[in-house]
């Protein structure tokens, strides 16, 4: 499990790293296009900087996930719920526990409840749980 989840981290950084390399071409080719007096670009160049701006961001805390390496918490939920996100295709959930928040797959979240104590594995800076453990 962890196995496939470490290669995920690996296939989501190339990713995200790709899509920063092609937003940081398309600001640069608006960019200089606005240097040259067309304004009309500045759309353009909008898009990509936001684009690039999020896509490193990403990229960033998967790389520091990967130096991080899983953390172990332990823990009641305090919170629960489930989100429709921007660039998901389905339901995302998240789980409130210790203070922080976690996303987690809908495939682990199955016989836990609030009154479980949990044992939780998770890459630090994602939130994303790899596994759950229920102790009482």
């Amino acid at each position: 499990m962890i196995h496939k989840i470490k290669k995920f981290l690996d296939t989501t950084t190339i990713v995200y790293s790709l899509i920063f390399l092609c937003a940081l071409f398309g600001s640069t080719f608006f960019f200089i296009d606005i240097m040259a007096g067309n304004f009309g670009s500045l759309l353009g160049f909008s898009f990509f900087t936001i684009m690039g701006i999020a896509a490193f961001y990403q990229a960033y805390i998967n790389i520091r996930d990967e130096i991080e390496g899983p953390q172990l918490l332990e823990g009641k939920i305090e919170y629960s719920w489930k989100s429709h996100g921007i660039f998901s295709m389905g339901k995302s959930s998240y789980f409130k526990i210790n203070n922080q928040i976690f996303l987690i797959s809908n495939h682990l979240m199955k016989d836990i409840t609030k009154e479980n104590t949990l044992q939780i594995r998770y890459m630090p800076y994602t939130k994303t749980i790899l596994s759950i453990e229920i102790l009482h």
